[in-house]
Protein backbone atom coordinates (compact mmCIF):
# COMPACT_ATOMS: atom_id res chain seq x y z
CA UNK A 1 0.00 0.00 0.00
CA UNK A 2 2.60 2.62 0.83
CA UNK A 3 5.92 2.16 -0.74
CA UNK A 4 8.65 4.62 0.15
CA UNK A 5 12.17 4.08 -1.99
CA UNK A 6 15.62 5.69 -1.54
CA UNK A 7 13.98 8.60 -0.28
CA UNK A 8 16.87 11.62 0.90
CA UNK A 9 15.15 13.86 2.76
CA UNK A 10 14.98 16.92 5.97
CA UNK A 11 14.35 20.53 6.23
CA UNK A 12 16.18 22.84 4.00
CA UNK A 13 19.47 22.15 3.62
CA UNK A 14 19.43 20.11 6.72
CA UNK A 15 19.86 16.79 5.28
CA UNK A 16 18.18 13.54 8.12
CA UNK A 17 17.30 10.87 6.23
CA UNK A 18 19.90 8.97 3.55
CA UNK A 19 18.39 6.10 0.86
CA UNK A 20 15.47 5.15 3.48
CA UNK A 21 13.20 2.26 2.28
CA UNK A 22 10.22 1.35 4.29
CA UNK A 23 6.92 -0.98 3.07
CA UNK A 24 3.08 -0.85 4.92
CA UNK A 25 0.39 -2.58 3.54
CA UNK A 26 -2.79 -3.06 4.88
CA UNK A 27 -3.54 -4.90 8.16
CA UNK A 28 -0.34 -4.75 9.16
CA UNK A 29 1.35 -2.70 12.16
CA UNK A 30 5.09 -1.58 11.13
CA UNK A 31 7.32 -0.29 13.59
CA UNK A 32 9.67 2.44 13.20
CA UNK A 33 12.16 2.04 16.43
CA UNK A 34 16.03 3.38 16.91
CA UNK A 35 17.69 6.27 19.23
CA UNK A 36 16.49 9.60 19.82
CA UNK A 37 17.03 11.99 16.64
CA UNK A 38 17.58 9.06 14.47
CA UNK A 39 15.13 10.73 11.87
CA UNK A 40 11.88 8.50 12.71
CA UNK A 41 9.26 11.26 13.06
CA UNK A 42 11.01 13.24 9.66
CA UNK A 43 10.39 10.08 7.65
CA UNK A 44 6.85 10.58 8.91
CA UNK A 45 6.69 14.17 8.22
CA UNK A 46 8.36 13.22 4.85
CA UNK A 47 5.18 10.72 3.69
CA UNK A 48 3.01 13.30 5.07
CA UNK A 49 4.35 16.34 3.01
CA UNK A 50 5.42 18.23 6.23
CA UNK A 51 9.66 17.69 5.17
CA UNK A 52 11.49 18.67 2.27
CA UNK A 53 12.14 16.04 -0.09
CA UNK A 54 15.78 15.70 -1.89
CA UNK A 55 15.45 12.62 -3.72
CA UNK A 56 13.52 9.03 -3.75
CA UNK A 57 10.02 8.64 -4.37
CA UNK A 58 7.06 7.71 -1.85
CA UNK A 59 3.81 6.06 -3.39
CA UNK A 60 0.61 5.13 -2.01
CA UNK A 61 -1.64 2.39 -3.73
CA UNK A 62 0.20 3.37 -6.71
CA UNK A 63 -0.17 7.47 -6.53
CA UNK A 64 3.19 9.15 -5.88
CA UNK A 65 2.44 11.97 -3.39
CA UNK A 66 6.09 13.51 -3.20
CA UNK A 67 4.83 17.17 -3.83
CA UNK A 68 1.39 16.48 -2.23
CA UNK A 69 -0.17 18.54 0.35
CA UNK A 70 -0.61 17.45 4.05
CA UNK A 71 -4.24 18.35 3.34
CA UNK A 72 -4.56 16.31 0.48
CA UNK A 73 -2.66 13.33 1.28
CA UNK A 74 -5.15 13.39 4.27
CA UNK A 75 -7.64 13.06 1.81
CA UNK A 76 -6.29 9.90 -0.05
CA UNK A 77 -6.27 7.83 3.09
CA UNK A 78 -3.44 8.35 4.69
CA UNK A 79 -4.07 9.64 8.60
CA UNK A 80 -0.77 11.26 10.93
CA UNK A 81 -0.97 11.55 14.59
CA UNK A 82 1.85 13.45 15.77
CA UNK A 83 3.57 13.02 19.30
CA UNK A 84 2.41 16.93 20.38
CA UNK A 85 -0.61 18.80 20.14
CA UNK A 86 -2.33 16.56 18.90
CA UNK A 87 -6.10 17.36 20.41
CA UNK A 88 -8.16 20.56 20.84
CA UNK A 89 -7.40 21.36 24.16
CA UNK A 90 -10.09 23.92 24.59
CA UNK A 91 -12.92 22.26 22.39
CA UNK A 92 -15.11 19.67 23.95
CA UNK A 93 -14.45 16.29 23.03
CA UNK A 94 -16.96 16.09 20.78
CA UNK A 95 -16.21 18.89 19.31
CA UNK A 96 -12.54 17.32 18.41
CA UNK A 97 -14.09 14.46 16.30
CA UNK A 98 -16.42 17.07 14.45
CA UNK A 99 -13.53 18.50 13.08
CA UNK A 100 -11.42 15.71 12.33
CA UNK A 101 -14.44 15.16 9.91
CA UNK A 102 -14.76 18.46 8.50
CA UNK A 103 -14.38 16.44 4.76
CA UNK A 104 -18.07 14.38 5.72
CA UNK A 105 -21.26 15.55 5.30
CA UNK A 106 -23.96 15.53 7.92
CA UNK A 107 -24.87 11.85 7.64
CA UNK A 108 -21.35 10.38 7.50
CA UNK A 109 -19.85 12.46 10.28
CA UNK A 110 -22.35 11.12 12.24
CA UNK A 111 -22.05 7.79 11.45
CA UNK A 112 -18.66 8.05 11.61
CA UNK A 113 -18.68 9.20 15.41
CA UNK A 114 -21.06 6.19 16.19
CA UNK A 115 -18.25 3.91 14.50
CA UNK A 116 -15.55 5.62 16.53
CA UNK A 117 -16.98 5.42 19.63
CA UNK A 118 -17.79 2.05 19.29
CA UNK A 119 -14.46 0.83 19.26
CA UNK A 120 -13.49 3.85 22.13
CA UNK A 121 -16.67 3.50 24.06
CA UNK A 122 -14.60 4.96 26.73
CA UNK A 123 -14.85 8.44 25.21
CA UNK A 124 -18.62 8.57 25.39
CA UNK A 125 -19.07 9.90 28.50
CA UNK A 126 -16.75 12.81 28.45
CA UNK A 127 -18.31 14.08 24.75
CA UNK A 128 -19.05 17.64 26.37
CA UNK A 129 -16.00 17.82 28.42
CA UNK A 130 -13.36 19.37 27.25
CA UNK A 131 -9.86 17.75 25.99
CA UNK A 132 -7.77 19.34 27.54
CA UNK A 133 -9.02 17.89 30.87
CA UNK A 134 -8.62 14.47 29.58
CA UNK A 135 -5.95 12.13 31.28
CA UNK A 136 -3.13 11.58 29.14
CA UNK A 137 -4.21 8.21 28.53
CA UNK A 138 -7.90 9.63 27.47
CA UNK A 139 -6.09 12.69 25.30
CA UNK A 140 -4.26 9.80 22.98
CA UNK A 141 -7.42 7.30 22.75
CA UNK A 142 -9.20 10.68 21.52
CA UNK A 143 -5.90 11.54 19.24
CA UNK A 144 -6.79 8.23 17.71
CA UNK A 145 -10.19 8.25 17.50
CA UNK A 146 -9.52 11.50 15.71
CA UNK A 147 -7.34 9.80 13.28
CA UNK A 148 -10.18 7.64 12.08
CA UNK A 149 -12.74 9.94 11.22
CA UNK A 150 -11.13 10.83 8.49
CA UNK A 151 -11.80 6.95 7.39
CA UNK A 152 -7.71 6.69 7.09
CA UNK A 153 -6.29 3.56 5.14
CA UNK A 154 -3.33 3.74 6.74
CA UNK A 155 -2.09 5.36 10.43
CA UNK A 156 0.72 6.90 10.93
CA UNK A 157 1.29 7.53 15.06
CA UNK A 158 4.18 9.12 16.52
CA UNK A 159 5.14 8.05 19.95
CA UNK A 160 1.58 7.35 20.53
CA UNK A 161 3.14 5.63 23.98
CA UNK A 162 4.89 8.65 25.52
CA UNK A 163 4.34 9.20 29.14
CA UNK A 164 1.72 6.88 29.67
CA UNK A 165 1.35 4.91 32.67
CA UNK A 166 2.01 1.12 31.87
CA UNK A 167 -1.76 -0.18 32.28
CA UNK A 168 -3.26 3.25 29.82
CA UNK A 169 -0.31 1.58 27.54
CA UNK A 170 -1.57 -1.73 27.65
CA UNK A 171 -5.18 -0.22 27.12
CA UNK A 172 -3.64 1.96 23.56
CA UNK A 173 -1.61 -0.33 22.51
CA UNK A 174 -4.91 -2.75 22.32
CA UNK A 175 -6.17 -0.18 20.73
CA UNK A 176 -3.98 0.13 18.03
CA UNK A 177 -3.62 -3.86 17.49
CA UNK A 178 -7.34 -3.65 16.57
CA UNK A 179 -7.09 -0.88 13.70
CA UNK A 180 -5.22 -3.45 12.20
CA UNK A 181 -6.82 -6.49 13.45
CA UNK A 182 -10.88 -5.14 13.27
CA UNK A 183 -10.30 -2.38 10.95
CA UNK A 184 -8.07 -4.17 8.69
CA UNK A 185 -6.28 -0.55 8.70
CA UNK A 186 -2.27 -0.54 7.71
CA UNK A 187 -0.25 1.18 11.07
CA UNK A 188 3.12 2.49 10.61
CA UNK A 189 4.47 2.80 14.29
CA UNK A 190 6.83 5.25 15.49
CA UNK A 191 7.97 3.96 18.96
CA UNK A 192 10.74 4.58 21.78
CA UNK A 193 9.17 1.83 23.89
CA UNK A 194 11.02 -0.76 21.54
CA UNK A 195 10.01 -3.68 23.43
CA UNK A 196 6.23 -2.82 23.36
CA UNK A 197 6.83 -2.00 19.61
CA UNK A 198 8.00 -5.31 18.58
CA UNK A 199 5.62 -7.35 20.44
CA UNK A 200 2.95 -5.91 18.43
CA UNK A 201 4.66 -5.21 14.65
CA UNK A 202 4.24 -7.39 11.56
CA UNK A 203 8.00 -5.90 10.44
CA UNK A 204 10.32 -3.57 12.25
CA UNK A 205 12.75 -0.89 10.52
CA UNK A 206 15.68 0.05 13.09
CA UNK A 207 16.85 3.76 11.71
CA UNK A 208 20.22 5.38 13.41
CA UNK A 209 21.32 8.98 12.42
CA UNK A 210 19.24 8.74 9.37
CA UNK A 211 20.05 5.64 8.28
CA UNK A 212 18.31 1.94 7.83
CA UNK A 213 20.09 -0.51 9.90
CA UNK A 214 17.60 -3.36 9.63
CA UNK A 215 14.69 -4.45 8.16
CA UNK A 216 12.91 -7.37 8.45
CA UNK A 217 10.82 -9.76 11.12
CA UNK A 218 10.93 -8.24 14.81
CA UNK A 219 12.53 -11.78 15.53
CA UNK A 220 15.05 -11.37 13.58
CA UNK A 221 15.85 -7.82 15.12
CA UNK A 222 15.96 -9.72 18.53
CA UNK A 223 18.58 -12.11 17.11
CA UNK A 224 20.94 -9.43 16.47
CA UNK A 225 22.01 -9.05 20.17
CA UNK A 226 24.52 -6.60 19.37
CA UNK A 227 21.81 -4.06 17.43
CA UNK A 228 19.51 -4.13 20.20
CA UNK A 229 22.20 -3.56 22.97
CA UNK A 230 24.26 -1.44 20.91
CA UNK A 231 21.05 0.89 19.69
CA UNK A 232 18.35 0.17 22.07
CA UNK A 233 19.95 -0.75 25.29
CA UNK A 234 17.44 -3.88 25.19
CA UNK A 235 20.00 -6.42 26.90
CA UNK A 236 18.33 -8.91 29.09
CA UNK A 237 15.11 -7.06 28.63
CA UNK A 238 13.31 -9.06 25.85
Amino acid sequence: MLDVSNLNAGYGKFHVLFDINLKCNRSEIVSVIGPNGSGKTTLLNSIFGLADIFSGSITFDGIRINGMLPHQISKIGISYLPQMNNVFSDLSVEENLKMAGYILNVKELRDTMDEVLSLFPVLEPFLSRKAGTLSGGERQMLAIAMALMKKPRLIMLDEPLAGLAPLVCRKVVEKIVELRDKLSIGVILVEQNAKKALEISDRTYLIVSGRSVFSGKPDELLQCEELIELYLGLKGKM
